[in-house]
């Protein structure tokens, strides 16, 4: 079976160093067979996650049809019933519904799937729900309470992440009371909401969140605040603890982002915000308030340039606003800015990241520094369009097809290294703050 026996220990570990992350299950499995050395290794990467996708079946869902996932969740039971300690390596589970096909999770044979995990001593850690496509849900609530979150995911998971789901049972989030990373996208929880009563409502306190990401939530997090704020409701789970924020610039997150960095008071460490998906231009415009956020150690955000006719203002000198309000008195160690040009306007050229106020931004860093050591990345990306001509100040630049790329590349590096040597005086001649530059161009 194994074609290599007693290779020494140090080439083991080096044939496992080249092998990708993301290998597929049939380089792992083509591996775990050339050498006994490496069964285990390779079993633990091909079952530490295990994923279930139901098709995209029609409207009128046939049981008799041939399933594939039904012959799949067959597949893996009869692995665990023959090597039952494949069952301990298992630590995430990502499931896929569609509202026609979801039945499977609170029956058999899937059941006898978890309860084996279970018996290992392992328990499923990180659950992933997603929605075949948007919106799909759970079909009964209930059951899938009773039979599946209640014996084998509330009391042990402690990542969480919902993607296009409605209707999303409370009790997913109330009952696990070991959450700490919570992902939540385009979801919805179930309307029925049943408050704690007398002394109850002032025991309970839901579970502790650490790490929280959204994109955006739709009505998730809304639920969640209101919950927060109603005396009459428990709460669904407890922000007090977050230190990490992930999410984007749609306006809805940053209301929802203002609220929460409040309720943090000063335990927040990270906040990154990436850029609206459509690369829009939108500007903060105040909606962020870092006032609260002393313990905030790291800003990384991006900012989408608008064009240089747009009358929305300086984006630069709108990113200064929500910086501003971080105290002076404050724990950042690292900022990062990703700025996206040519993407809002195709006719812009690298050389219109020269048009805004830097200088904004270079007095604002020094005094979010005030003294302390700061690392400061700026990374500047650039959308091309291959189908025009790339502008530059001095005029248009006529470049052939095969070095059009290698061109906008170097015009790029000389405005980028421009702009950082005579629009950052103060962080040039400062000792504290550590400035990195690095760029790409994104071929459209």
């Amino acid at each position: 079976m194994y074609p290599f026996h007693g290779l020494p220990q140090e080439l083991v570990e080096e044939i496992k160093d080249c092998i990708d992350a993301d290998s597929d299950a049939s380089t792992l499995s083509a591996l775990s067979r050339s050498c006994k050395a490496f069964l285990p290794w390779c079993q633990r990467r091909l079952f530490s996650t295990i994923s279930f996708r139901c098709a995209d079946y029609p409207r009128q869902y046939v049981p008799e049809l041939h399933d594939p996932l039904q012959a799949k969740i067959e597949a893996l039971l009869d692995i665990l019933q023959s090597s039952p300690h494949i069952a301990g390596y298992v630590r995430r589970l990502e499931i896929s519904i569609t509202t026609q096909h979801n039945y499977w999770v609170t029956e058999e044979p899937f059941i006898t799937i978890m309860e084996i995990i279970n018996r290992s001593g392992n328990f499923i850690k990180e659950l992933c729900l997603y929605a075949v496509s948007f919106p799909e849900q759970f079909y009964d609530l209930r059951a899938l309470e009773q039979k599946f979150l209640q014996p084998f995911i509330n009391p042990y998971i402690t990542s969480l992440t919902i993607s296009g789901l409605v209707n999303v049972p409370i009790s997913l989030l109330t009952e696990s009371v070991n959450l700490q990373d919570f992902t939540i996208n385009h979801s919805a929880l179930e309307h029925a909401f049943y408050p704690l009563q007398g002394d109850a409502q002032a025991l309970y306190s839901g579970p502790k969140i650490r790490t929280l990401t959204f994109n955006p939530s739709m009505g998730v997090l809304e639920t969640i605040l209101t919950a927060r704020d109603n005396p009459d409701m428990h709460e669904i789970v407890d922000f007090s603890r977050l230190r990490v924020i992930r999410t984007r610039s749609y306006p809805h997150n940053m209301q929802a982002t203002k609220h929460i960095i409040q309720i943090t008071k000063g335990h927040l460490e990270e906040f990154h915000m990436r850029h609206h998906i459509n690369f829009k231009y939108l500007p903060y415009n105040g909606s962020i308030d870092f006032s609260e956020a002393s313990g905030l150690r790291i800003i990384d955000i991006d900012v989408v340039f608008p064009s240089c006719s747009s009358s929305l203002g300086d984006p630069l000198v709108d990113l200064c606003s929500i910086l501003n309000t971080l105290p002076e008195d404050n724990s950042l160690v690292q900022f990062q800015l990703c700025v996206y040009i040519g993407f809002y306007s195709r006719r812009d050229g690298p050389e219109s990241s020269l048009r805004v106020n830097w200088e904004s931004l270079d007095s604002e860093l020094m005094r979010m520094s005030s003294g302390k050591p700061l690392s400061f990345h700026l990374h500047m990306i650039y959308s091309y369009d291959e189908e025009s001509d790339t502008s530059s100040d001095e005029g248009e630049v006529d470049m052939e097809a095969e070095n059009r790329y290698s061109v906008v590349e170097d015009l790029c590096r000389t405005t980028y290294k421009k702009l950082v040597r005579d629009r950052f005086p103060l962080i040039n001649n400062s000792q504290h703050i550590i400035l990195k530059l690095s760029q790409s161009v994104e071929i459209d």
